[in-house]
This record gives C-alpha cells, structure tokens and sequence, in this order.
C-alpha cells in the first residue's frame, strides 16, 4: 500500500470512530471532549494526506520519506523565489520545492550545463527534525571504462 491509502484508511477509521462517540455519548462529557480531541488529531491527518495526494510541488521539510541519494531529471529556478525539481524517487517521479538558495541554483545550473551528465544532476537528502540540512548536488556517476581488447587483431579476411 502507497502512503495516501494508508492516510486515507487511518482517517476513515478516525471519523468512524469520531462519529461512533458522538452518536453514543450525548450525555457523556468525556465522550464529548473524545470527540473533540479525535477530531483535532483527524486535521493534521487530513492535511498530509491532500499534500501526499496532490501534485503540486511539495516543500523539502513535508518530504518525510525523503531520504538518501536521488536523480534530479528537471530544475525550474525562480529567482527570489524557489528551485523546483523533478526528483526520480524509486521509480516515481516526484515534484519538490526548495527554498531559493545562490549558491545552489549555480551548482545545479553547472551541473545541468555540463554535456557528460545528460542534462541531469544527483541529489543527496537527508530527513531530519532537529537541524535542516539542505540538500547536496552532485554529477551523475560515470560508468566505468571498457577494459581493452586483449590479444591481437585478427588476420585480415577477404572474401571473393
């Protein structure tokens, strides 16, 4: 199951059971203040779950599956604005957005620039809640070189 099913489930079961105690305790106090504390848990819920499903672009910090070293296919960089990158993340590509940052819209610009890469960049991210690192850019690997033909060139053929 994908990470917007799960959401969706959880809040289904959420405002299933918010409905059961507001049926069921009219008269109840502590049903009510359940209630009230399952609905307030239930926004947040509902909040993630439109950010998980919808296509926009989503901040770096809402990316909380997002972790370790990803290929950058696109960049579109507005100045004072944002980076947004298309990010190839295990075979879905994914929207994100970064704060405007100098130095890195040059560094993604040179890599994009650069013939060997294709037009393409890496990306290195690391999720974390204490301190926010952005994220680090670097080439596509290079494969690594033919070996060299070993032996030598076969006798010249010539067919009649």
């Amino acid at each position: 199951m994908n990470t917007v099913t799960l959401l969706s489930l959880a809040i289904a079961t959420l405002f299933g059971l918010l409905a059961w105690l507001a049926i069921w305790s009219r008269w109840a106090d502590r049903g009510r203040w359940a209630a009230v504390g399952l609905f307030i848990l239930g926004l947040p819920m509902l909040a993630a779950a439109s950010l998980e499903s919808l296509s926009w672009s989503r901040p770096i910090w809402a990316m909380w599956q997002f972790n370790g070293d990803y290929r950058v296919l696109g960049a579109k960089m507005i100045k004072d604005e944002a980076i947004y990158l298309y990010v190839d993340q295990d075979g879905e590509p994914r929207s994100v957005r970064l704060p405007w940052d100098n130095r890195q819209a040059e560094k993604l610009q040179d890599l994009f620039a650069d013939p060997n890469n294709g037009g393409q960049a890496m990306m290195r991210f690391e999720f974390s809640w204490d301190i926010p690192r952005p994220p680090t850019f670097y080439p596509l690997p290079q494969p690594p070189a033919m070996p060299d033909k070993l032996g030598e060139p076969p006798a010249p053929h010539f067919e009649l």
